[in-house]
C-alpha cells in the first residue's frame, strides 16, 4: 500500500500534465501512486503511459468539477495520505516526507497547504486565509489580491483557517471523515468551505514552506468574465449554506456590481 496517493483532476490540461509528473519523482521521496482523474473534457490522456507507466488514468463520465473530480480520485486510492495537486504544477523544493514527518507529530492535523510559487519566484496571492465572513469578503473583493509576506528562508508551519486547493495534504482518514469535498460547490470555495468543516470537526489547518511548488495561475481557466461569474456564484453557496439563505439577497447586488465593474473594464 503506498503511504501517499497523488491525486491530479485534469479538464483541457493535457499540455501541463507530463511537466507536472516528471517533478514528483524528485521531490516525493516514499511511496507513492498516481491518479489522473479527466473530468470528461474529452481529452486522450494514454499518451502519458508511454513516460509514466505507473499513472492510473480515470476517465469519468461527467464534469464533476473540481471537489467532485477529486472525490472520484479519492475513490481510486490506496495512500494514507491524500496529495491533492493542480494540473498546472510543478514541484520546486523540499521532500514530501518532510511535510509527512511534521503531520505525524502534529495533532488533530487536518488539510497542509504547501506554498505555491509564481513565475517570478514569488509567493502566490490567495494560499490560506481565515475563516470568511461578510466583511472580509467586501473587503476581498474591493481590494488587490496580496500574498502572503511570510519569509521563505526558513521553515514556516503556520495554522490557518483553510488552504488553497491547489496542492494540500490530508490525511485519508480525516478526509473521509468530514465527508470529502462537497460536490454542490463546482468550482471555488470547495477549499475554504472543506478548511471550515475540518476546523469545525476539531481538526487545525496548517500552511508551510516544506514543499513549494510552482503554479502557474489561472493556466487551465482563461476566460476571465466566466471565471468571476463562477467564483461569485461559489461565494453565494459557500455563505447560504454556513450562514443562511438571508445572505443571497445581500450577495446578489453586491456581485452584480463587480462584474458590470470587470465588463466595463474589458
Amino acid at each position: 500500500m503506498p503511504e501517499v496517493s497523488v491525486i491530479i483532476v485534469s479538464y483541457q490540461a493535457k499540455t501541463f500534465l507530463s511537466g507536472c509528473l516528471r517533478s514528483l519523482s524528485n521531490h516525493i521521496d516514499t511511496s507513492y501512486e498516481i491518479i489522473i482523474v479527466e473530468n470528461n473534457s474529452g481529452e486522450d490522456l494514454e499518451f502519458l503511459k508511454d513516460e509514466f507507466p505507473e499513472v492510473r488514468i480515470v476517465y469519468h463520465d461527467t464534469n464533476a468539477g473540481f471537489g467532485g473530480g477529486n472525490n472520484v480520485g479519492v475513490h481510486h486510492a490506496h495512500g494514507e495520505y491524500l496529495f491533492f495537486l493542480n494540473p498546472d504544477t510543478t514541484m520546486q523544493n523540499g521532500q514530501f516526507s518532510d511535510v509527512i514527518s511534521k503531520m505525524r507529530e502534529t495533532e488533530h492535523t487536518g488539510a497542509v497547504g504547501l506554498t505555491l510559487m509564481n513565475e517570478n519566484g514569488h509567493l502566490q496571492a490567495h494560499q490560506y486565509g481565515q475563516t470568511l465572513t461578510l466583511p472580509r469578503l467586501c473587503k476581498q473583493n474591493f481590494t488587490s489580491p496580496q500574498a502572503p509576506s511570510e519569509p521563505v528562508e526558513y521553515t514556516v508551519w503556520k495554522q490557518v483557517d483553510w488552504t488553497s486547493g491547489g496542492a494540500f495534504v490530508c490525511s485519508r482518514t480525516v478526509f473521509e471523515e468530514v465527508g470529502g469535498f462537497d460536490e454542490d460547490f463546482f468550482l471555488y470555495m470547495e477549499d475554504i468551505d472543506l478548511g471550515k468543516r475540518l476546523t469545525e470537526s476539531g481538526y487545525q489547518n496548517y500552511w508551510t514552506n516544506l514543499l513549494r511548488v510552482f503554479h502557474e495561475e489561472g493556466g487551465t481557466e482563461t476566460l476571465r468574465l466566466t471565471t468571476k461569474q463562477r467564483y461569485y456564484s461559489s461565494q453565494r453557496r459557500y455563505f447560504r449554506k454556513h450562514f443562511g439563505v438571508w445572505t443571497t439577497p445581500l450577495l446578489l447586488p453586491f456581485h452584480w456590481l463587480l462584474l458590470l465593474k470587470l465588463r466595463l473594464s474589458n
